[in-house]
């Protein structure tokens, strides 16, 4: 970033292409999509398409934003090149196939799941991994932009012995209550089962201190978007949505914070819930709280039945 922007040092792209290779060819996605970006530029290297989707392709996959926005104006400016019949219309010699990762979890008796709106944003397929390894094609229900929530309704669910997930209240929470979520960080690396952090709430706002979301401890990996933040009722206070991009805050500020989390309070999930059929949140013969059934152990073992992988395809 420094030699891309000359930040302290002389604006040189060739160097900043030296160190975003070295980054990208290590697996690094914010690395990839920056390599991505200058060969979609020709800044450092000769203008190369095809390079530069590899490249951000390769981010994307990974959960890159970045990388991900970048792809979708690539794909944007070939539908508008093509819609244009009275111009010359070079056809890609390959689509662009990106798939994108999160984590949803089932709510209510009607087969409903609660994930980020931004997990499935502009996906032109949407598909539902359960614990038992099925695979569900699923289609976005409802969404709220503003408050990044959404429901997605898979085609069928398995029959599966999961628990009765209840929102909690989210303006009950403090500083400092501990909370946990489960779900599918970096599923192409760590692989597809579930998995489980915990952490307390630093802080009751989030960004610019925005009353819609929690500060949280959980380390969030891409993948965890969209997963159910529990208190330790076991119930859903919130929806784990985002962290601080430590890269572009050095490249604003001059520091980069690490472990700076967020998710979506629950209370902002409340007024989606009101639009849906009533059987939505129609109640199960199956309650898990983890006070009342022993351990949290066991209520992880039940809940995780609740949580699903979902890969969006773009």
């Amino acid at each position: 970033m420094m030699y891309r922007d000359g930040l302290g040092v002389t604006k040189d792209y060739k160097e900043a292409v030296k160190w975003f290779r070295k980054a990208a060819e290590q697996g690094f996605a914010r690395g990839q999509a920056y390599l991505g970006a200058m060969y979609f530029d020709g800044e450092g290297v000769p203008k190369d398409d095809k390079e530069a989707v590899k490249w951000l392709r390769k981010a994307a996959e990974q959960g890159d934003i970045l990388a991900l926005n970048a792809l979708r104006k690539i794909t944007q400016k070939q539908k508008e090149t093509a819609s244009k019949p009275q111009r010359p219309i070079i056809v890609a010699s390959e689509t662009i196939l990106v798939k994108t990762a999160g984590t949803g979890f089932t709510f209510g008796s009607s087969g409903y799941i609660l994930t980020n709106y931004h997990v499935v944003k502009d996906a032109k397929q949407i598909k539902v991994r359960f614990l038992n390894g099925e695979n569900v094609l699923a289609k976005l229900v409802i969404k709220d932009e503003a408050n990044d929530v959404a429901f997605i309704k898979p085609e069928h669910s398995p029959n599966l012995p999961g628990a009765n997930i209840s929102l909690g209240n989210s303006s009950a929470m403090r500083i400092g209550d501990k909370v946990f979520t489960i779900g599918f960080p970096i599923s192409h690396i760590l692989g597809q089962q579930p998995r489980y952090s915990e952490g307390v709430i630093n802080s009751l706002s989030g960004v610019r201190d925005d009353p819609k979301a929690f500060q949280v401890s959980i380390p969030i990996q891409s993948g965890n978007s969209g997963g159910p933040l529990f208190n330790e009722r076991g119930e859903v206070v919130g929806i784990v949505s985002s962290s601080l991009d430590s890269a572009n805050t050095f490249q604003l500020f001059g520091n980069a914070p690490q472990n700076v989390n967020f998710a979506i309070k629950s209370t902002f999930v409340k007024n989606l819930i009101a639009i849906l059929p009533e059987t939505l949140i129609a109640p199960t013969s199956i309650v898990v709280i983890p006070r009342e059934s022993g351990s949290r152990s066991d209520f992880i073992s039940r809940v995780q039945n609740n949580i699903v992988l979902i890969e969006a395809e773009y």
